[in-house]
């Protein structure tokens, strides 16, 4: 079964949990050390309106504009969101913007001319948590966003326990420069596999994902698309055993495009 069909069919959101039981009720043991992540939930995308709608905008209008605010996991032109910009080029004009730290700039470059206009806006930061966009939160969105993407999490490791509040806060600064009808979606990142990241890892990614589907967001799942690649996620991953190689990246753009924009699959 692909994971965006597992997605759809189920509810389960009982993360890192033995068996699943839902939100509601028993506590989660922290998962011991080990050179395997652990399980964490499958998530069901909001089945409705929600998702269906950025769907249809990303296949039918004129024109899109797509805010990311991610990390080192897309912030470069060999990542996901480059190549999910690229898988639209066929039959799109689509234009993705490079957030450059240093400038606090975007390089702007037109990966095709035509069709209709699908430009992204990549803010991926390496090394950011949500907490490091407070200050270029308007910079970074465009004029006109109508989706937004968050790819965050991994930069938390070091307290999950801030990784909500910060996450809250984001997405408050982003709706005070937008709007309540502007649909975000969150994204459960890769898992890693590096014994002394795993439990905090896992932590977060449970959190993010347990939040995700409490508040009613979409969701991207790489995660369960690494988990249930041949071979497990240990062969996509750089020797760091968190970031994605190019395989890595490969199937996270996948998972990305099974989600918002799957007629391209």
């Amino acid at each position: 079964m692909k994971y965006g069909a597992k997605l759809m069919a189920t509810a389960c959101a009982a993360a890192l949990l033995t068996g699943c039981g839902g939100l509601g009720g028993g506590t989660t043991p922290a998962p011991s050390p080990t050179s395997t992540p652990s399980a964490t939930p499958t998530v069901t995308p909001v089945p409705g309106r929600p998702l269906q709608e950025i769907r249809e905008l990303l296949l039918e209008a004129d024109s899109v504009n797509v805010a990311i605010f991610g990390d080192s996991t897309g912030d470069e032109m060999t990542e996901w969101p480059a190549l999910w910009a690229q898988s639209m080029t066929s039959d799109r004009a689509v234009t993705l913007n490079r957030w450059l730290n240093g400038p606090a700039s975007y390089e702007k470059r037109e990966l095709s001319t035509e069709g209709a206009s699908r430009t992204l806006w990549n803010c991926s930061v390496s090394g950011w948590k949500p907490i490091n966009f407070a200050e270029v939160v308007d910079d970074c969105l465009p004029q006109g966003a109508d989706v937004v993407v968050i790819s965050l999490g991994h930069n938390n490791n070091s307290d999950p326990t801030q990784t909500l509040p910060q996450l809250e806060a984001l997405l408050g600064q982003i709706r005070e420069e937008t709007s309540e009808q502007v649909p975000i979606v969150i994204t459960m990142q890769n898992p890693v596999t590096t014994p002394e990241r795993l439990p905090a890892a896992d932590e977060v990614t449970k959190n993010i994902a347990e939040w995700a589907i409490a508040h009613r967001y979409p969701v991207i799942d790489a995660y369960h698309a690494f988990v249930d690649a041949p071979g497990g996620p240990e062969g996509l991953l750089k020797d760091d055993g968190l970031h994605p190689n190019e395989r890595g990246s490969q199937i996270w753009a996948d998972a990305v495009t099974e989600t918002l924009t799957p007629w391209r699959e």
